[in-house]
């Protein structure tokens, strides 16, 4: 797709689901209570230095800060004697040609990186926290040309759609979204 139409895509989105980004903000500390299933953001207004928090019943963490990978450090990866790389360094499925490999995350970069995986015959994992759509790119394509109709519609087309190409994949421990 276009970088053009890429951002008019984006552009939308944002005004149909009437996202408000925040710029010039820098997260301080996210908490949650004790029961309390919300999420609180303390955040910095960089022009003003004001202290603003923000509730939520969802937090996203996105590692990636100026093309910088972030791999967090977890309980016994440094008794792990293969490869950890961030997607941000990875650049071609050949080196790891016939090898056991865990793709951590299905987003975007997670889901190429595998595809591209797949290219090699290398024997690839998926670890995901939720249940994730399998769409192939046709689809995916699809679901932009129907920018004009009801989301739940589209939504309901597109699973059908995918349910048809794959059958139940609730059968190989992916349940539907």
């Amino acid at each position: 797709m276009p970088k053009k139409e890429f951002i008019q895509y984006l552009d939308e989105y944002v005004e149909h689901l009437n996202i408000k980004p925040k710029f010039q903000t820098c997260v301080e500390s996210t908490f949650s209570y004790s029961g309390v299933m919300k999420w609180n953001v303390k955040s910095r207004n960089l022009t003003w230095g004001k202290i603003e928090i923000y509730v939520s019943d969802f937090l996203i963490l996105a590692t990636v800060e100026n093309n910088e990978g972030y791999i967090p450090n977890m309980i016994g990866i440094e008794n792990f004697k293969g490869e950890i790389i961030h997607s941000s360094d990875y650049r071609s499925g050949e080196k790891y040609k016939d090898k056991k490999l865990l793709v951590v995350g299905s987003g975007n970069s997670g889901m190429e990186i595998a595809f591209d995986l797949s290219n090699y015959e290398s024997q690839t994992s998926f670890f995901v926290r939720s249940p994730i759509h399998v769409l192939t790119k046709e689809m995916v394509y699809t679901t932009m040309l129907l920018k004009y109709l009801p989301i739940s519609l589209v939504d309901t087309v597109i699973t059908k759609c995918a349910k048809f190409k794959f059958g139940n994949l609730e059968e190989l421990g992916i349940p539907q979204p």
